[in-house]
């Protein structure tokens, strides 16, 4: 191993308590896991003299000082009840674990110990550490049998993996040069709140910042004569960009460019942009020597109706996508990975996504921005979702027939996510993250829009929670959550108590809206055979008791309830949605308000009952919000919409306050996705007022899920008259590279 004992035990200790926390054992146990994540990451602090029974309840179990352990035994039973948790992990999900972490009887200090091998090798290992070796020692000696293991299993050998980023923050997206010699990543570093671009040495060095500003810089690809740097900027042109790899002044080269990758001569830039209303693709070149830029761009598998994530196949003729061929139609043409040609329409399919599908892989990770596929040899290398769970994998792809016919296999033993996959000369560079997302209030005068205190987590959950939705006294909030039943399943919290019950064990959704009184909430559930077309079935909840029911076969997203009760407003499930209403009494629904070819989405009645505010997707050219006179679902001419926020921007998600006063709603003008509110008349509604900030969430540590890909419906931001409710998701994470050696390691 090269690197310090220190560093393989964090990689390795770090790995193993995500898997843990993940596992079906501890997501039914929020105390386990608290417990659990508590005392090893004390331990990895170095702070195990905290570790006593008096501490731990004060501190995790919010004891006061008075706690005496001799009359409260709740840090033991707590403790022993983590032991046994642990030991049927070992015995079913973990059981074949390369590293396992144990709670010894007496003790709140964990350890951590390779997991049991053949005699044989253990007795090696044993006689060559000696009994008396300590932890460092002992997880060398795990991390060699991880690596062995590997090497036999997968002829591909990521040992001697270091950690090249140490900051507390966010650090992703690296790539490596040429020569491995150096990378750059995206990092909030700087501690102005942005991702800004870094360079830094691979062997050790301080890192130089080489992009700045109040954006975001992500996504970079050093061109193949380590002189240049692709990136995506979400500045206020956003788009892709060029930098010398040196810094200095940058470039744009395609506006709205995402994905940008260097071809193998330097000569060209592929990159993708991505349909806002759609969410399609379009793959396309633009050179990277013209002194005026950008230049206009050459358009990719033009008879394609969605590609993206290109990928470059040396020399160059041709790239590998992803993406749905429409020109003629049928099974053959489902999305899939494919092989272009650079110069016709000729397009190969790999036939990929059938063994991803059977191996239960999601390649389209919602972690940190896109999938990157990297070549291995004759294998791909790339981030996928199984489970809870996004890590690399590797799909054995051949290169004379392009033809995908064996099952992938994992890169890196899942545990923490790890996306981004960059490889050069030997080297592989990851990102490892930590992300959870969870519900969050902003406490504030709802009706007079004034802020009183800082956002506070109202959910703890390991996994996603999502999509809140707040009663208008504050007391009964449903959300979506990812735990166990798998899938995202409606919950209910009563706040004063902080009681949670799942109240859809059944039906997975993932639209949800509560009534105003808190009584009954309505979700949506995709009905239908697999494969097949499917019924978008809307059904109340009543939350006293958790039961369901259906009441409407084939509606659509549910967005809001009517303060009586008696309408629930749905998105339809058109291509370009419409709004439509539906009569909880009677079971009646019908479209009542549509755009010929804009999607009309998150209508809203206000509380008065008078008027209905709602956002209008203009695809490129941003989303603005609009509001018009609603009387009892009757048809909403476009001649009657008035506009409350300005063309062009990014404004979505509106709700009202409790008052009718003032509407709230996401917008990312001023560059990030934050919470802002304009002043609603109703006897003047057409008077320009300014909106303003409630709250700025400029911190890529934080933010309404701006690093995940997820729908901004996912945010689910509604007001109560005390606090808005919306997800936030939490990330940290760091840059790692590894040795690639074995069979594969040509490139």
């Amino acid at each position: 191993m090269v690197g310090s004992s220190k560093t393989a035990r964090d990689f390795q200790v770090r790995a193993e308590l995500n898997r843990i926390l993940s596992s079906a054992e501890f997501l039914r146990s929020k105390r386990s896991s608290e417990l659990l994540r508590y005392l090893v990451e004390r331990t990895r602090e170095g702070r195990t003299e905290t570790l006593k029974e008096f501490t731990i309840a004060v501190d995790l179990f919010e004891r006061d000082q008075t706690f005496d352990p001799r009359i409260d035994a709740l840090v033991r039973v707590e403790a022993t009840r983590l032991r046994g948790r642990l030991s049927a992990y070992y015995q079913g999900a973990g059981k074949d674990s390369v590293l396992r972490i144990e709670l010894p009887p007496g003790s709140y200090v964990p350890a951590f110990v390779p997991a049991a091998a053949p005699q044989s090798a253990r007795s090696r290992i044993w006689r060559k550490i000696g009994v008396g070796g300590g932890i460092a020692a002992i997880l060398t000696a795990g991390v060699l049998l991880w690596s062995n293991r590997f090497r036999a299993s997968w002829d591909i050998d990521l040992s001697r993996a270091i950690r090249i980023t140490a900051d507390s923050g966010m650090s992703a997206y690296g790539a490596l040069a040429p020569d491995a010699s150096w990378l750059v990543y995206a990092s909030d570093r700087g501690g102005d709140g942005p991702l800004h671009l870094w360079r830094k040495p691979v062997n050790g060095g301080d890192p130089l910042q080489l992009t700045f500003g109040k954006h975001n810089d992500t996504d970079p690809e050093i061109s193949p004569d380590g002189k240049w740097i692709a990136f995506e900027s979400s500045g206020e042109s956003r788009g892709a960009y060029l930098i010398p790899a040196s810094g200095g002044e940058k470039k744009l080269v395609a506006y709205f460019g995402t994905e940008p990758r260097f071809s193998p001569d330097g000569e060209s830039l592929a990159y993708t942009v991505y349909n806002p209303l759609t969410s399609f693709g379009r793959v396309s070149l633009v050179p990277t020597h013209r002194e005026h830029v950008p230049s206009e761009p050459i358009q990719l598998a033009y008879d394609f109706q969605d590609a993206h994530t290109p990928m470059w196949i040396p020399p160059g003729d041709r790239l590998l996508i992803c993406g749905t061929r429409r020109s003629r139609g049928g099974p053959q043409e489902e999305h899939d990975l494919w092989v272009i040609s650079r110069w016709d329409r000729s397009a190969i399919k790999t036939g990929a996504f059938e063994k991803l599908a059977e191996a239960g892989l999601d390649p389209h990770a919602d972690l940190l921005g896109r999938t990157t596929f990297q070549r291995l040899g004759e294998n791909l290398i790339f981030p996928a979702r199984s489970g809870a769970r996004v890590g690399l994998w590797r799909l054995p792809i051949s290169t004379k027939t392009w033809r995908v016919t064996v099952k992938p296999l994992p890169v890196s033993m899942a545990t923490e996510q790890q996306v981004h996959p960059s490889l050069q000369s030997g080297k592989l560079a990851f990102t490892s993250a930590g992300v959870i997302t969870n519900v969050w209030a902003v406490p504030l005068d709802a009706n007079n829009a004034k802020p009183s205190g800082v956002p506070q987590r109202l959910t703890n959950g390991t996994l996603d929670e999502l999509s809140p939705s707040i009663s208008e006294d504050g007391r009964t909030l449903v959300f979506l959550s990812a735990s166990s039943p798998p899938g995202l399943h409606l919950y209910k919290k009563d706040l004063p108590h902080g009681l949670e019950t799942i109240v859809s064990p059944g039906e997975e959704t993932n639209r949800v809206k509560i009534s105003a009184g808190g009584r009954t909430a309505y979700y949506r559930v995709m009905e239908g055979p697999s494969g097949g077309i499917k019924r978008q079935a809307i059904y109340l909840a009543d939350l006293s008791t958790s039961k369901s029911r259906r009441v409407c076969d084939d509606c659509g997203a549910p967005t809001h309830v009517s303060p009586d009760g008696r309408i629930v407003i749905f998105e339809t499930g058109n291509a370009i949605p419409r709004l439509g209403a539906l009569r909880v009494d009677t079971g009646e629904h019908a479209e009542f308000a549509r755009h010929s070819h804009h999607a009309m989405k998150s209508a809203r009645i206000s509380p008065d009952g008078r008027w209905l505010a709602f956002h209008l997707d203009l695809g490129l050219d941003g989303k603005q919000i609009f509001v018009a006179p609603f009387r009892n679902a009757a048809r909403i001419e476009e001649a009657d919409w008035i506009p409350i926020t300005q063309p062009g921007g990014n404004d979505e998600e509106v709700w009202w306050s409790p008052n009718g006063r003032y509407l709230y709603f996401l917008s990312a003008r001023d560059g990030w996705r934050c919470v802002w509110a304009r002043e609603f008349d109703p006897g003047s509604p057409r008077k320009t007022r300014e909106a303003a900030a409630i709250q700025h969430f400029h911190h890529s540590r934080l933010t309404p899920l701006s690093f995940i890909r997820r729908a901004p419906f996912y945010v689910g931001l509604s007001a109560a008259h005390d606090r808005l409710v919306l997800s936030l998701t939490e990330i940290t994470s760091s840059v790692w590279v590894a040795d690639v050696t074995g069979r594969y390691a040509g490139m």
